[in-house]
């Protein structure tokens, strides 16, 4: 084995298998974290740190984020609080 040799990691893929892409590619840009985060930071205000859920019950959560439910997400109307895991849970179901 060589000090210098590379291992090329393939990065993130679709269930057909398509490369995805980097976050800005796909779109989410300054814009979407900015909108993402106001709405995250109105939430833990209203709520605290609860996800409402995805599928689940609401539960307590740390990892908070925002889920777009129309892209682009042009409001905070167009995002949706969730935890990481319900983000991903509603990501894989599309």
């Amino acid at each position: 084995r060589h000090a210098d040799a590379r291992l090329e990691v393939p990065g993130p893929r679709t269930s057909s298998g398509q490369a995805r892409g980097t976050a800005a590619e796909r779109g989410y840009d300054r814009e979407w974290q900015q909108l993402r985060d106001q709405v995250v930071r109105a939430w833990v205000r209203e709520h605290g740190w609860v996800c409402p859920g995805a599928g689940v019950s609401p539960h307590p959560a740390t990892d908070l984020t925002g889920h777009h439910l129309r892209w682009p997400a042009r409001s905070a109307a167009d995002v949706q609080v969730l935890c990481m895991g319900c983000n991903n849970r509603m990501g894989a179901s599309r």
